[in-house]
């Protein structure tokens, strides 16, 4: 997928001038930068949910799955139930695997998601970016909120069940990237 001359204001404020990229279909690559130089809006400009100049072309799908840094989760419903609906009711993968592979027990993915913790959510809103056939997948900040051993447990899950997909994901955090090995891409103003 290539982005040409990017350019994104909001208001008077320049995040993109000429923004230029290249993301390999079927890899991962990391978004750093220094907070504000506009990870967010990148994967939201990649989305189609932001107004920009420029285009992209060679895209893997027209729908991406996207996990915001909010999990936007349906609270009421369980953790099964959201990835499901998020499925349309055709799943391309185990989903009760994949949410016990990041280390959710049989209970907890079956409880409504007012009734856990922030890390459980979050584990519950990764696996559901995974669910529908969409060759992306875009994370912003996947991995926040999460202990270590969550983290590794979640991305052994994103990388056995993505495998293949290009993933777009922002990231603070330098061990994230090593969880899931791929291209680095700082996008701070040079």
């Amino acid at each position: 997928m290539r982005l040409d001359n990017i350019t994104k204001f909001y208001g008077e404020k320049r995040v993109f001038s000429g923004f230029t990229a290249y993301f390999p279909n079927g890899q991962t690559t990391w978004l750093t930068g220094d907070s504000g130089a506009g990870k967010t809006t990148l994967l939201r400009i990649i989305a189609g949910l932001e107004v920009f100049e420029g285009s992209i072309t060679d895209r893997p799908s027209e729908t991406a799955a996207f996990v915001f840094q909010e999990d936007r989760l349906l609270t009421w419903l369980s953790a099964l139930e959201n990835c499901y609906l998020a499925a349309r009711g055709k799943p391309c993968f185990d989903v009760r695997e994949a949410l016990l592979m990041t280390g959710l027990t049989e209970d907890e993915i079956c409880r409504p998601m007012s009734g856990l913790s922030g890390g459980q959510k979050r584990r519950a809103a990764i696996v559901r970016a995974l669910v529908p056939s969409t060759g992306l997948i875009l994370m912003d900040e996947p991995f926040k909120g999460l202990d270590e051993e969550s983290k590794a447990k979640t991305a052994a899950a994103v990388k056995h069940f993505a495998s293949g997909k290009t993933i777009i994901a922002s990231t603070h955090d330098p061990d994230a990237i090593k969880l899931i090995p791929g291209g680095i891409l700082d996008i701070s103003p040079k």
